[in-house]
Formats: structure tokens, C-alpha cells, sequence
């Protein structure tokens, strides 16, 4: 809640700086190296030994709002947003992706953290479409894997006196959720 844009310009840049220095001091499980993937994949949070979620951006392609979210899983899940590749590279090579293009280039950079046979994926408004089609793509040509798609574009709840916050509509929806349970790596 910046009084003007230049204030909001410099806390995004903060909140920014804060993702980056996350990546540079978690420490690297056995199965990911940050510096292995791919720059449009962000690290959250990286401790846990449970089964990896990937948050998938929404059309605005940033992933910074599933902060709040990957705390709710640390030390259990470790937790890395995947923005689209647009706002870390401002590449025109991106511009013009398919849904599918996406999805390969985001399931590749998946693969390079998790063997898991579970792929779980939280999608957020275009970020479900693009869950969507990477489960499609795993269906079709990966029969030992399966992805597990949380789609929380849905409409704000009302809890009592109060509308839930995004994080918490998420977290919210994972307890609800009956795989969940189940995921071990």
C-alpha cells in the first residue's frame, strides 16, 4: 500500500530482491540446483522433503503472491513459483507462445527439480489453463507420472465477517483436497 508509483516501484523491487537473495541462500536438496533451472523459475521456498509444488503464474506473470502460501508448507513441501518467462527475460522469443510451448518449457524445467511420479501444480487464473495442459501433456507422454492440479481461480469466500485472502482461499483448498495427504517423494 504505496502512497504513489514511484513508492510501490521501489517495494516491488524490494519484494524482488528478497525472492533473489532467497534463491541465493536456500540450501539445495538432493534433487534441485538453482542454479540447474531455468531464471523464470523461482524458489520460494526450497526446504521440505515432500513432494514439490509449483505455483504457475496468472496472466499478469508474476508469481510473487504465492509467498504467503509457500510459508504455509515449510519444511514439508518445498514450494517454487514458475513466472512467465516474459518478466525475468523480456524476450521476444516468449512473446508469442502456445499454451502447449509453455507447458513443454515449463514441464522441462519441472522435471530438472522433481523424479517424483507425482507433478503437483497450484494454478492461478491463466496459470490453470497452462496446469491443464501440462497434465495433458503427462497423461499423453509420461504413462509412470501423474499431475495433481489445484485450481484456485475461484471467487473470494466470506468467513464470518471477512473475504479470505488468496493465500489462505489456497491453503484452504489443499487441506480440502483428498490427494494431498497421500504425497510423499
Amino acid at each position: 500500500q504505496a502512497p504513489n508509483v514511484r513508492r510501490l516501484a521501489s517495494e516491488i523491487e524490494n519484494l524482488q530482491g528478497e525472492l533473489v537473495k532467497s534463491e541465493v541462500d536456500q540450501p539445495k536438496g538432493e534433487e534441485d540446483s538453482v542454479s540447474d533451472i531455468a531464471n523464470f523459475v523461482i524458489p520460494i521456498e526450497t526446504s521440505g522433503s515432500e513432494v514439490p509444488i509449483f505455483g504457475l503464474h496468472g496472466a499478469g506473470g508474476s508469481v510473487l503472491f504465492y509467498r504467503e502460501t509457500a510459508k504455509a508448507f515449510k519444511g514439508i513441501h518445498p514450494f517454487y513459483g514458475i513466472e512467465d518467462p516474459l518478466v525475468k527475460n523480456g524476450s521476444i522469443d516468449y512473446l508469442h507462445q502456445s499454451v502447449e510451448e509453455k507447458a513443454r518449457l515449463y514441464l522441462e524445467e519441472i522435471q530438472k527439480i522433481t523424479r517424483c511420479s507425482e507433478i503437483v501444480l497450484i494454478g492461478y487464473s491463466f496459470g490453470a489453463v497452462v496446469a491443464t495442459e501440462i497434465a495433458r501433456i503427462v497423461e499423453n507422454e509420461m504413462p509412470d507420472r501423474k499431475v495433481i492440479i489445484l485450481n484456485v481461480d475461484q471467487p473470494a469466500k466470506n468467513v464470518g465477517s471477512r473475504v479470505l485472502k488468496m493465500h489462505e482461499r489456497m491453503i484452504t483448498a489443499w487441506h480440502r483436497f483428498p490427494y494431498t495427504s497421500n504425497l510423499q517423494r
